[in-house]
């Protein structure tokens, strides 16, 4: 009798999960697609990027699945979904998606570059005029651009950024680089000590440091030697 009720209670918690994941076997009646933000993407290019259609079961992996898949397109910056509480009827869910897209790079600009020339410093990042604003990727060239300074040997560099509406178009961005050289620094002469079985010369081959360099590179460009 214990055995019977065990799994009695067994079955039913399992049912009960499954018709809660599943909302209870109800279909999707309608999908209503909202964009907010720059022109970019249309009402079509979402519903094609969805894993769910009108008349589907309502599934919240499938829900999930949409929005990852949104996201992965690299063109929309937010997805939020929502049941329309008046559309949506007893066996009926009636879908709402919220999408914000992202604006495109009308202008890059660089302030404070005293030293390296604002050509130099484009060719080196990854975000181009033209293309859809990424924040993810701006962040990247920022790294990028502190390291190209620390390679040329000015020490303490930073470098921020600012996004400002583009002024030809409101639905673009301006991406603003502001960079602090600060000082450049050369070595001017490396001492050793206790070296007897190699000499100077040997050593700093083994270095790939010139004198004149502050930073260099080691092998194959994978290291920065750090001087404090």
């Amino acid at each position: 009798m214990r055995l019977f009720t065990f799994l009695l209670c067994f079955s039913v918690c399992v049912g009960t999960l499954i018709a809660d994941t599943s909302s209870g076997g109800k279909t999707i009646s309608t999908i209503k697609i909202e964009i907010s933000g720059p022109p970019t993407v249309g009402e079509s290019y979402v519903k094609q990027n969805l894993q769910i259609q009108e008349g589907d079961h309502y599934k919240t992996s499938s829900i999930d699945k949409s929005i990852r898949n949104l996201m992965e397109t690299g063109s929309i910056s937010d997805v939020k979904v929502f049941k329309d509480p008046v559309a949506s009827k007893n066996d009926d869910v009636a879908l709402v998606f919220k999408v914000v897209t992202k604006p495109r790079i009308e202008e890059i600009r660089f302030n404070g570059n005293n030293e390296l020339s604002d050509k130099k410093l484009l060719k080196s990042i990854t975000a181009k005029v033209g293309e859809l604003y990424d924040e993810a990727k701006v962040k990247s060239d920022i790294i990028i651009l502190e390291r190209l300074y620390l390679e040329k040997g000015f020490w303490n560099s930073g470098v921020s950024y600012q996004v400002l509406r583009g002024a030809d178009d409101p639905d673009k961005k301006i991406l603003s680089f502001f960079i602090e050289e600060n000082e450049l620094r050369k070595i001017r002469r490396i001492l050793f000590s206790g070296n007897i079985a190699l000499d100077e010369g040997e050593l700093l081959d083994a270095m790939e440091t010139a004198p004149w360099r502050f930073w260099r590179f080691w092998s194959k460009g994978q290291n920065i030697y750090h001087a404090y």
